[in-house]
């Protein structure tokens, strides 16, 4: 078994040696929450290269995948109780955290970082943030609606002017703290949220805040999201069937474990023999 973290797209050799052998792959990433202490398993790859990725509806079907999902679901209810409590808590701060004048209708963009999965799994119109702002400020004003723009917080300080009649662009928000508030208050508030392919998508669907999204990911091809073809479309708000984004999350909710327990043969073991079917019947540590 070859065991990777995120997909071989920079080792073509290995990956040719590994499907020529017929060996089996896990291939993992940073989990749905919290985000970077926890790790997702799957066996073909992460986000748009996950078997999860088009393949919801045959997961679900498989046996043993509805119980596993359907046990998930208090993970997912716990997760939607902390940030629906950080939004609650943001509404007392709203002059502090810089909200209160932001109008009552609006779509959230949340921008990220440049990393492998844009590069992979977006057009590259869609790789800059600073390109990407620029499209949604002018979907905004074509629309007559409005666009909070977030950065991510590594993310590039964007260019002035930072507000406008259908926009406004938040600072780069670095204090994990004052990030939590104020995404949670925005993803609540939203009519929806649009992304290239963030996992913020994950926080937005777990809060019943439709997402419209520009590239590709873990949602890909599962009618669960929207998936916009530019942002004029992404800019309108969309529907999102939630029961289909609850069973999403705890899809990957059920097949990831906390990032300190994934050196125990047993947890690792249990979670590798379950996503390949039963077909690893003996698993030792090395």
């Amino acid at each position: 078994m070859l065991v990777a973290w995120q997909r071989l797209f920079n080792l073509p050799a290995v990956s040719t040696a590994v499907e020529n052998a017929g060996m089996l792959k896990i291939i993992t990433d940073h989990g749905v929450w919290p985000h970077s202490e926890s790790v997702i398993f799957d066996t073909t790859g992460e986000n748009a290269e996950s078997d999860i990725a088009g393949g919801m509806d045959r997961l679900l079907a498989m046996p043993g995948e509805r119980a596993a999902v359907d046990n998930a679901a208090y993970l997912f209810d716990d997760i939607r109780r902390y940030l629906e409590q950080k939004a609650t808590e943001a509404d007392l701060q709203l002059d502090a955290l810089g909200l209160s004048d932001i109008p009552t209708r609006f779509a959230v963009l949340t921008l990220q970082r440049r990393d492998k999965v844009l590069r992979l799994d977006a057009e590259k119109q869609y790789r800059e943030q600073w390109q990407v702002a620029k499209q949604a400020i002018q979907a905004a004003k074509n629309t007559g609606s409005y666009v909070v723009i977030k950065p991510h917080p590594d993310g590039d300080i964007l260019p002035r002017p930072h507000a406008g009649p259908n926009f406004r662009i938040l600072p780069v928000i670095s204090d994990k703290e004052t990030n939590s508030l104020t995404l949670t208050w925005l993803l609540k508030k939203a009519t929806h949220m649009i992304t290239v392919n963030s996992t913020t998508w994950q926080l937005a669907a777990i809060m019943d805040t439709p997402v419209a999204a520009l590239g590709r990911g873990w949602y890909s091809g599962n009618n669960v999201i929207h998936e916009a073809t530019n942002m004029m479309d992404a800019i309108r708000p969309p529907y999102m069937d939630r029961s289909r984004a609850t069973d999403l999350v705890c899809l990957m909710l059920s097949r990831q474990l906390p990032a300190e327990k994934i050196s125990d043969p047993a947890l690792f073991g249990a979670m590798a023999d379950r996503l390949h079917g039963g077909k690893i019947t003996h698993w030792e540590s090395t």
